[in-house]
């Protein structure tokens, strides 16, 4: 509220009627053209925000009548006049996405004061915008529940998501951007998925305690392991190749466990002193990171631990 105080007397909207019987004034009429120039947007975002956009083509309307009777203020009258029908154009729009009102007067006022004053400004920040985000493709739809985990494959032709009802979606980014198969086969929650290095096989790990390995070729499960083992039976959070992909590494609680592809055996589990959240292997595959979280009754401590896979120690 400090620039719209900065502008007028009174901080109040319900005052604002009364100073606009003043716009003889020519000091006044140059505050409240100041005004609605500076911020004329940000205050539709929160007229909109705060569900009183009526309230604002009202003043709008009110203050248009002003201007027409007062000497001078040509500028300002044309301003108000633009402004109001901006809202009146696209006020379902103001209305339901307060916060795309700035893109959306970029895009759609093509002449009058509006575009003179606002959009070369918008304009400059949305392609200061654009170089740091970029342009949105386009939107994969068809998700049957929540999406807990994605991975691109390493040739970027495919995206993998874990569904939350146990699925596994494969789409082709390439051809038509669309799935191209689903697969089914965990009882828990997909809270991690990974492709090997090569892009040939997808591994997941669920909330049923199991990883499993797919063969991108044929859609079949090629080989699986549980993460539990007696006392240590907690849900998977992370799974992730090594560089070379004969190596998997999963997290289960309080272990981080290393699976051997090529003897399907799990040769090595590292135990971590606190529960292990994700994991990340080093380029070289000599090293593994592990995130770790803990949680007393005052206090919460993240950490995370390097472990050097050829000794095991961190």
């Amino acid at each position: 509220m400090t620039a719209i105080d900065s502008e007028t007397d009174e901080g109040t909207v319900e005052a604002l009627p009364d100073q606009l019987r003043f716009l003889v004034d020519e000091d006044l009429q140059d505050k409240v053209y100041n005004f609605l120039t500076g911020y004329f947007l940000c205050w539709l975002e929160a007229l909109s925000l705060l569900k009183l956009t009526d309230d604002g083509i009202n003043s709008l309307e009110f203050l248009e009548r002003l201007v027409n009777d007062a000497a001078g203020g040509a500028k300002l009258r044309d301003f108000v006049r633009d402004a109001r029908q901006f809202i009146l154009d696209y006020k379902s729009d103001v209305i339901e996405y307060p916060l795309r009102i700035y893109p959306n007067a970029v895009q759609r006022v093509r002449s009058g004061s509006m575009k003179e004053i606002h959009i070369p400004k918008l304009q400059a920040w949305g392609s200061r915008s654009s170089e740091a985000w970029g342009t949105l493709v386009t939107i994969l739809e068809g998700h049957t529940s929540a999406v807990f985990d994605l991975a691109f494959s390493p040739d970027g032709k495919l995206l993998a998501s874990g569904f939350g009802d146990g699925k596994v979606r494969l789409w082709d980014l390439h051809i038509n951007k669309r799935y191209m198969e689903t697969f089914i086969g965990h009882d828990g929650e997909v809270s991690a998925v990974a492709f090997s290095p090569d892009s040939r096989l997808l591994a997941s790990a669920a909330y049923d305690n199991m990883v499993k390995i797919w063969d991108l070729a044929t859609g079949e499960v090629v080989q699986e392991v549980s993460g539990g083992y007696g006392d240590d039976d907690f849900r998977i959070t992370s799974v992730v190749f090594a560089p070379g992909g004969q190596l998997v590494a999963f997290v289960s609680f309080s272990s981080l466990k290393l699976w051997d592809l090529t003897t399907g055996e799990v040769r090595g589990k590292l135990y971590s002193h606190e529960d292990s959240i994700c994991i990340a292997f080093s380029p070289d595959g000599r090293q593994l990171a592990c995130s770790t979280d803990t949680m007393q009754v005052d206090t919460y401590e993240s950490s995370v631990e390097i472990w050097e896979l050829h000794t095991a120690t961190n």
